[in-house]
């Protein structure tokens, strides 16, 4: 079938569902061994978001929703800014700091600077992800990026440069590089949205060479040398921040195609949920999930003077997902 013709991808709304319940995971992370494993595999999450955007936004840009979609993005970003700001404001006042103490703190020249640079944001560091979209969107709407022949010729030199700012630098340098360095518009935003796009093109040909063995494979072997890595890595430097081994990339490219070319939508009222949740609710989950994660973490500590970390996933999701499908409710009954 034509790539032009399909009017839903259900695969790809389902791998929506399934990274934002990722990311959760990655800031609820359990201890142990099994832990790490699933955390290695949950790093695909972001990348895939990248990708997936990038997937669509030919469609996008051919009916007209470029412009829309940016807004939309635009809101989201300032909505979450000032709900984790006003969050923040009150953490402060509960440790009694000032409020010019605090004013002064969080809006300094530097951290503006490097918002404005590296999408860093000031409050909820996760916003970070949504001031990269739209970043990107930016670059490829009104400076007519998606027009460059050769664009994806540049995807490895930034991932490279990621890797190298980023998980590798501990190793390669002595004090690494800043977390904003590595999770900005350049070095992670552009380059799988690109792919992305590049993905979209190439859909067709693609389905008609690639089988769902190859594919499962390609899954397998990539999360086993993500493993790899991670156990190198653990082995050579003990403290080593990043989002990406260099495993992850292609881990993220063959779960993309796998849910994209072999995922439909089946018969399930379990599927069809996950499409839903997916489609519609993925953003907001991700948005509010670090609030959650807060006040539960907030509670715990009261209560039992310790977290429980297995608990505190499981809550986190239901807790997530409870405001975001009560929050929809409410918004469509007005």
């Amino acid at each position: 079938m034509p790539v032009e013709k399909v009017k839903r991808w259900v695969g790809l709304d389902i791998l929506k569902c399934i990274c934002a319940f990722l990311v959760i995971y990655i800031h609820t992370p359990i201890p142990g061994r099994v832990g790490d494993m699933i955390l290695a595999l949950s790093q695909i999450a972001v990348p895939v978001f990248f990708m997936i955007s990038g997937f669509f936004y030919r469609k996008v840009q051919e009916d007209g929703r470029t412009a829309m979609q940016m807004k939309k993005i635009a809101i989201l970003l300032a909505i979450s800014l000032v709900l984790y700001g006003v969050w923040d404001l009150l953490a402060a006042v509960r440790l009694h700091i000032p409020l010019g103490e605090w004013l002064t703190g969080r809006f300094q020249p530097k951290a503006i600077l490097i918002m404005l640079l590296f999408n860093e944001a000031l409050f909820g560091y996760h916003i970070w992800y949504l001031g990269a979209i739209l970043y990107v969107l930016f670059l490829y709407t009104k400076v007519g990026l998606h027009k460059v022949k050769g664009l994806v010729w540049v995807i490895p030199l930034l991932l490279a440069g990621n890797l190298l700012v980023g998980r590798y630098g501990f190793v390669l340098f002595a004090d690494g590089f800043p977390g904003y360095l590595e999770r900005n518009w350049l070095l992670l935003g552009l380059p799988f949205f690109a792919l992305g796009r590049f993905l979209f093109d190439k859909i067709d040909v693609l389905r008609a060479k690639i089988s769902r063995v190859m594919l499962i494979a390609c899954v397998l072997l990539f999360f086993a040398t993500s493993l790899l890595e991670d156990y190198l890595l653990r082995d050579i430097a003990a403290i080593f921040p990043g989002d990406m081994y260099i495993s992850t990339i292609f881990l993220a490219m063959a779960v993309f195609l796998l849910f994209a070319l072999f995922v439909g939508s089946g018969g399930s009222r379990a599927t069809a949920c996950l499409v839903g949740i997916g489609r519609k609710h993925s953003t907001w989950i991700y948005i509010l999930h670090l609030l959650v994660i807060s006040v539960i973490r907030e509670v715990m500590d009261a209560v039992f003077h310790r977290i429980y970390h297995g608990w505190l996933l499981f809550l986190t999701i239901l807790c997530t997902l409870g405001m975001v499908l009560i929050g929809s409710r409410v918004v469509r009954r007005k």
